[in-house]
């Protein structure tokens, strides 16, 4: 009978290179995932889209004045509506102002208020919607003086 004896360098040679080759396996597919998940990351920066920005001034007169600040860096046009509780178009005009600030009064009944701005070019809007309610406190206090 033949004896199946391997030689012990023989051995330690075929470990060595198979654990080398698996450490090479694994530093490479780590590299790769850390690749992959750094170009996941570098997203192209764009200009934010301004907010429009509307606040409530107070009331006087029987009317409720609003302020609304829109940021148009580009100068692009944009529409501004402003329409009732009924859809029905209270203001309606087109800006190109890169700082647009204007000041609206409406009647203080009006209850709800939706301010649409819309970019002409782009065609996207953002729209506001304020709730108003009107209501009557009477405080009465009673004491009794000795």
């Amino acid at each position: 009978m033949k004896s199946n004896y391997v030689n012990s360098g023989f051995l330690k040679t075929v470990v060595r290179n198979l654990f080398f080759a698996l450490l090479l396996a694994v530093i490479t597919a780590a590299g790769a995932t850390a690749q992959a998940v750094q170009a996941s990351y570098s997203v192209p920066v764009t200009p934010a889209v301004s907010q429009p920005v509307v606040v409530y001034l107070g009331s006087g007169d029987e009317q409720m004045a609003f302020n609304m600040k829109y940021e148009n860096a580009a100068g692009t046009k944009f529409l501004l509506t402003v329409r009732d509780s009924e859809g029905e178009i209270l203001f309606d005009q087109v800006f190109t102002d890169k700082k647009f600030n204007k000041t609206f009064k409406v009647p203080a009944e009006m209850g709800k208020l939706s301010f649409v701005i819309r970019d002409l070019k782009t065609k996207q809007q953002q729209k506001i919607e304020i709730n108003t309610e009107r209501r009557f406190v009477e405080e009465v206090s009673v004491t009794k003086v000795n």
